[in-house]
């Protein structure tokens, strides 16, 4: 018992450390290197503000793109995860509608735009990985905007999403 008390002291104390110099924003991401099947598929969450649920997830481009899932394939497919309540889906379990408008990441006037799809009960989009948007997601003085369908028509304001640079790093082609 009194390592357990130890153990969550320890945690408790380490966790404002961990996060010294980030927004509410940037706790919120997520990078790993591996699935927790072991197998190596890099990938960055953007994670709801009580980190229950993931609302946006970022992978490399998969096979049906041209690449793996793996390091170094050229791109990255952003799948977005709406709220259900505010957007419907079919009796299918389908997002309705099939066509949502595109996605963009912007940041301090710089904007990258690319075409959004529904797939099942996500919403995903697929873009390369060029000097451009390598410059657009470099974390800087600017957060990121992430448009993607929502209620409210606001974009997702996700800080510096340093995960989703260091993915982009991840994916590009060598």
């Amino acid at each position: 018992m009194r390592k357990l008390f130890l153990a969550l002291a320890i945690l408790v104390t380490a966790a404002p450390m961990l996060a010294e110099g980030k927004s509410d924003r940037d706790l919120q991401w997520i990078y790993r290197d591996k699935l927790g099947s072991g197998s190596e598929s890099p990938s960055a969450a953007f994670l709801s503000w009580n980190y229950a649920s993931v609302i946006l997830l970022a992978t490399c481009k998969a096979d049906e793109h041209g690449g793996d899932g793996k390091a170094g394939n050229g791109g990255i497919t952003l799948h977005y995860f709406p709220d259900p309540p505010t957007v419907k889906i079919d009796k299918d379990g389908y997002y309705l509608p099939a066509k949502f408008p595109d996605f963009s990441f912007s940041r301090g006037g710089t904007t990258v735009r690319f075409p959004a799809t529904v797939k099942k009960q996500s919403v995903r989009g697929d873009l390369n990985v060029t000097a451009r948007l390598l410059a657009l997601l470099k974390p800087g003085k600017d957060d990121l905007e992430i448009y993607a369908a929502m209620e409210m028509g606001d974009p997702w304001y996700v800080g510096q999403a340093e995960p989703l640079y260091r993915l982009a790093l991840t994916c590009k082609v060598p």
